[in-house]
């Protein structure tokens, strides 16, 4: 088995016009090739109960009704890629669209598909006062190159988000993509890693009668993302090349595992009394790097002492 970047490139070589005209005919059959998912999802809305589909089933899309109750439908979805089972299940006295509902559950699975891996699916769950969300996406899909390499292709998105009592929340995001190629002759993975947590602290939740504000961010960034474009695997590097510089300059190449790690605190009762610590990593090269800043002033901004947009989106802060 070869793990990590193989055969395959991001720069990819051009097929001739008969390969490319084999691989639209094979596009077209179910267990050749699948859309993710093969109409947008949340194309729905649900009232009392009853669920309302008409709005992703147009266009070239035509939906036919299968088995339907009070919270429940599953219908037969027909579009110019192929013919698909769609089921959505929410609350039996749900009203309102998608991005409202406390629960909503939707997938795709490809008709008449004897691999039975092509599968789509996102759920939702929230609570009434909007203080909890959680969103899970799931695909997976097999596709056939024009040189006929079984090309297996599964990603996961989990997104949850808590507003808690006493000034707490939380930010998590894990997103990991796994591809096999001809069944692991080949292997690329993927990972996205996002935890943000905030804290006010007061008397009454913090054991030492501090006041103030803490937070917590920590990012991780590994791998390969891999897509088919129709003709070949195409692979992007999900870490970048670059570098960040604590007390030791720490570099990365395209791939490597790396992490940054980052813990502020003020206490707003004195003048100076905050503090900054971070770490930078990189786990595939086994290099790391740290900074820690004491007494800082209780009115000044707290911010990381690097960072690096490319690889890990904005910069957290502590104004």
């Amino acid at each position: 088995m070869t793990t990590g970047k193989g055969r395959y490139d991001t720069v990819r070589t051009r097929i001739t016009a008969t390969a490319l005209l084999a691989t639209s005919m094979l596009a077209l059959c179910g267990n050749a090739a699948a859309d993710k998912p093969p109409i947008p999802f949340d194309g729905w809305t649900v009232n009392n109960g009853i669920i309302d589909t008409s709005r992703s089933c147009s266009g070239g899309v035509t939906c036919t009704t299968l088995v339907a109750d009070r919270g429940f439908v599953q219908q037969q979805v027909n579009t110019a890629h192929g013919s698909f089972i769609r089921t959505i299940i929410t609350e039996a006295d749900a009203t309102g669209n998608v991005a409202d509902l406390a629960f909503a559950d939707e997938n795709f699975i490809p008709v008449n598909n004897p691999g039975g891996t092509d599968i789509s699916f996102k759920q939702s769950i929230r609570d009434s006062a909007g203080d909890f969300q959680s969103i899970t996406r799931f695909d997976r899909h097999t596709f056939t190159d024009p040189q006929d390499n079984t090309i297996d292709i599964a990603t996961m998105d989990i997104t949850q988000n808590l507003q808690g009592d006493g000034g707490f929340s939380n930010d998590f995001r894990l997103w990991k993509n796994t591809t096999l190629v001809n069944g692991g002759v080949e292997t690329y993975t993927g990972r996205r890693l996002d935890i943000d947590q905030r804290l006010l602290l007061a008397a009454d939740n913090d054991p030492f009668n501090a006041t103030g504000e803490q937070v917590f961010a920590y990012r991780q960034r590994s791998g390969w993302d891999a897509a088919f474009n129709g003709e070949s695997l195409v692979l992007d590097p999900v870490s970048r090349a670059g570098e960040l510089e604590l007390d030791k300059l720490v570099t990365w190449n395209d791939g490597d595992d790396i992490a940054t790690t980052w813990v502020a605190f003020r206490d707003s009762s004195f003048e100076r009394s905050g503090f900054n610590y971070q770490t930078v990593v990189n786990r595939s090269q086994d290099i790391t790097g740290r900074a820690i800043a004491l007494e800082l002033p209780k009115d000044a901004p707290i911010d990381p002492f690097a960072w690096d947009e490319a690889n890990f989106g904005p910069a957290p802060g502590l104004p």
